[in-house]
């Protein structure tokens, strides 16, 4: 698919939510850019896709990366990209510490 649709940058909220959540984005419609915002109860890998309408990935936004529980946002721009309607896809895997006691 042609443009050059990016992630512009993460933030962070170190208040740590109950549940997860995947909010939506704002400003929407956008141009050029909006925030994908979402809440995590836990330490999780975190992988962030966008699509078009046929199902055509348009670009990773979050690609299996290691975030702290909290509130994130993402901004991403949809630059160089069609006018149009997209959707946002959201994997999450907890992630464990394992450890060794033994005496």
């Amino acid at each position: 698919m042609a443009g050059r649709a990016t992630r512009v940058g993460v933030e962070s909220d170190d208040e740590v939510p109950t549940t997860h959540t995947l909010e939506q984005n704002y400003p929407n419609p956008f141009n050029p850019t909006t925030a994908i915002r979402f809440s995590l109860a836990q330490n999780e890998l975190v992988t962030l896709k966008v699509y078009n309408l046929l199902g055509q990935e348009v670009v990773t936004l979050l690609n299996s990366e290691p975030m702290a529980a909290g509130a994130k946002s993402v901004t991403f721009s949809g630059q160089g990209l069609s006018s149009g309607m997209y959707l946002v896809s959201e994997e999450i895997y907890v992630t464990w510490l394992l450890a060794n006691f033994s005496s």
